[in-house]
């Protein structure tokens, strides 16, 4: 699962399947990079346009300060899994890179859905959403509605307690 399959697994698969998998190997590991690239950009815009609008920063040196910031952030991921390092990197039972990883997957994520969810179903007039959702949706706009209102906020919070161990 995660980086446990895309770094131990498939490079085991590649070399086991001789020169071949050698030549796959590389082109899957460029894609790979490729694809996190282009999906950190998406991630990054908002706040390069946060500095640009607020500081008047050039999108240069925006996206500069913001690349190597999260390059200073991922350097302290590496080392929290490198022996002599980790221990400076390591807060209770979590290294950094454990703790990244438990706030993005455990409240980030499920918070960002609950807060949509609430969003879009009590804040946005219904008309509107109805006019983007219900040409998709046809006969089963009013269920989704109801389930994004009533349905989705609560399943959200459970699922957040759950990934927390609360529940």
């Amino acid at each position: 699962k995660g980086p446990g399959l895309v770094f131990i697994s498939l490079p085991a698969a590649f070399y086991e399947m001789g020169i071949l998998g050698n030549v796959f190997a590389v082109f899957f590991f460029i894609a790979l990079a490729f694809a996190g690239l282009t999906s950190s950009v998406s991630l990054v815009e908002p706040m390069v346009q946060y500095f640009i609008d607020r500081f008047g920063w050039s999108r240069l040196k925006a996206s500069l300060g913001m690349g190597f910031f999260f390059w200073f952030l991922g350097i302290f991921a590496i080392l929290s899994n490198i022996d002599g390092a980790k221990e400076f990197l390591t807060w209770g039972s979590k290294n950094f890179f454990d703790w990244v990883d438990y706030v993005t997957a455990a409240i980030m994520l499920p918070l960002g859905g609950l807060i949509m969810a609430v969003f879009v179903g009590f804040v946005i007039p219904e008309s509107e959403v109805e006019k983007v959702v219900k040409p998709q949706l046809k006969w089963a706009y009013k269920p989704w509605y109801f389930s994004l209102r009533y349905i989705t906020p609560v399943a959200m919070f459970v699922v957040m307690l759950s990934l927390m161990g609360v529940i």
